[in-house]
């Protein structure tokens, strides 16, 4: 339950900093919504297993295998 609880919680944060931007017209705010999936992407999801890691770093730069999310 956590762990899908944390998932929403980046979907949402990027979904509100992408909102806020286009409200405001502020681009530095959907800038950061676009940084925060690109990291996503790159350092905690697993595309060979479409699973989404709830951390990016263990000891020396690993990924986790604290499995959040799996299609």
């Amino acid at each position: 339950q956590t762990l899908y609880w944390c998932v929403s919680l980046l979907g949402l944060m990027i979904s509100g900093l992408s909102k806020a931007g286009q409200a405001l017209g502020k681009s530095m705010f959907v800038d950061q919504a676009v940084k925060t999936a690109s990291f996503l992407e790159t350092h905690m999801y697993d595309k060979a297993s479409s699973t989404l890691y709830r951390t990016s770093y263990v000891e020396r730069d690993a990924i986790t295998t604290g499995q959040v999310y799996k299609d």
